[in-house]
């Protein structure tokens, strides 16, 4: 041992199979100067080593250390990962709703208008006038339907028009119905008082006869 951290080791022959094993792997490969391997240890259990060979002094420098206390880095940081991504698909879920329910929430507004317009109330949803003449699917529908409500109310005063008319003509028909029926009523009375007139008058002659 030319260093180690336990400083009893300095200078004494090395009768670690580890590090035994590094210096045969260097024999075998004196022109690999670098390498590492698996091996199990009996105090720390599954491990590995690296080493880089220096040629022109002839020493190694060896690093070692469990598996566990190499990865344990590279596991935090998955979790840290993992927590991270965990977090950032939680935050998109959310956005996504957040946006989904503000995008369809004008149709909302549309189906409480198509509803309305099936209880055959024509009285316009204002919610969905600032949607009007927009080039969107919800600006589509919400042109169409009130396209549709003022159709339907134009209609619906038109027939009001008509109705009222209808009414009043009725009105007038009525009215010369009762001058009809009082004129007809008139003259049946003179018709009567005429044939009753010329009934005395035939009985009259009839007497002179």
């Amino acid at each position: 041992y030319l260093f180690s951290e336990d400083t009893a080791l300095m200078a004494t022959e090395i009768k670690d199979p580890m590090l035994l094993d590094v210096i045969e792997k260097i024999k075998a490969n004196p022109t690999e100067l670098t390498g590492s391997f698996e091996y199990k240890d009996a105090a720390m259990g599954a491990s590995i080593a690296c080493y880089e060979y220096i040629n022109e002094h002839g020493w190694a420098v060896v690093s070692y250390d469990s598996e566990d206390n190499i990865f344990a880095m590279a596991n935090k940081s998955v979790m840290v990962l993992g927590t991270v991504c965990l977090v950032f698909v939680a935050v998109i879920c959310l956005v996504s709703w957040l946006l989904i329910r503000v995008s369809t929430k004008p149709l909302g507004y549309a189906e409480e208008s198509i509803s309305r317009l099936q209880s055959l109330n024509l009285k316009k949803n204002h919610k969905l006038d600032s949607y009007i003449g927009k080039k969107s699917e919800v600006g589509k529908i919400a042109t169409a339907l009130d396209s549709l409500y003022s159709s339907l109310g134009d209609m619906v005063r038109t027939l009001s028009d008509c109705s009222d008319s209808l009414n009043e003509s009725a009105v007038k028909m009525t009215d010369s119905s009762e001058v009809l029926l009082s004129c007809v009523a008139e003259n049946s009375t003179a018709t009567a008082q005429f044939a009753e007139h010329t009934e005395k008058i035939a009985n009259t002659i009839t007497h002179v006869d």
